[in-house]
């Protein structure tokens, strides 16, 4: 079962994330001043926004909510 968890992480750990993909990441970075990750394939995914306070968790939001879709 470890070696199966082992296997799954290093064969994710060799994909390569698209270009558009790290240049995305780069403008949310520089948005929300943040860690920024995104996953996914085929039209699905993940954005990860992270953040390590409180003051900042709001500071997000409040970016988020002010944003016009």
């Amino acid at each position: 079962e470890e070696l199966v968890l082992k296997r799954k992480t290093k064969i994710r750990g060799n994909i390569k994330k698209p270009q558009n993909a790290l240049d995305a990441e780069e403008y949310l970075r520089a948005h929300f001043k943040t860690k920024v990750n995104i996953t996914g394939r085929a039209g699905r995914g993940k954005i990860i926004i992270e953040y390590y306070s409180q003051e900042e968790q709001a500071r997000i939001l409040s970016i988020l909510s002010s944003l016009k879709v």
